[in-house]
């Protein structure tokens, strides 16, 4: 769920696709504050953001920090995001059947993205340019809307 609402958000989706991950959601009675956060952001509906429950805490409980940190400084709030990515995010998917995948010679790999920080970045109105590179950041993906293509390049 939280990959669907983060690259929704991304990509910047319609607003009907939001309000139905929201009932599936709500149907299903997840309490998770990050998925919380982004429907409220969404759908604009009363969800609980304030919540402290997180689905899977490791890693994803570093986000309500990157978040709160952007109502004070957002700055701080990018240096969390920074350390989030670095040093948490992926050593936080352990468990999780992708996580080591490149290590084996298979064409399905397609790369370790942390979605949900691009989301952040988007819906917090942050500066991202010192997460550019950064591993798992989406950076292009975040800033898809924004590039111009020049239809005449080979």
């Amino acid at each position: 769920m939280v990959n669907m609402l983060s690259i929704g958000i991304l990509l910047g989706v319609e607003d009907t696709i939001f309000c139905q991950l929201a009932m599936v959601s709500q149907k299903e009675k997840l309490n998770d504050f990050l998925i919380n956060y982004f429907l409220h952001y969404t759908c604009k509906i009363d969800v609980s953001v304030n919540s402290v429950n997180f689905l899977f805490s490791r890693p994803y409980a570093a986000t309500k920090e990157v978040i709160s940190f952007a109502d004070k400084d957002k700055t701080l709030s990018v240096d969390r995001l920074k350390k989030y990515l670095s040093q948490e995010w992926y050593r936080g998917h352990s468990g999780c059947g992708w996580h080591n995948m490149h290590k084996i010679n298979i064409s399905v790999h397609s790369g370790y993205w942390s979605f949900e920080s691009g989301a952040l970045v988007k819906v917090l109105k942050l500066d991202d340019s010192s997460l550019k590179g950064l591993p798992y950041y989406p950076y292009d993906m975040v800033h898809w809307n924004e590039i111009k293509y020049d239809v005449n390049e080979t």
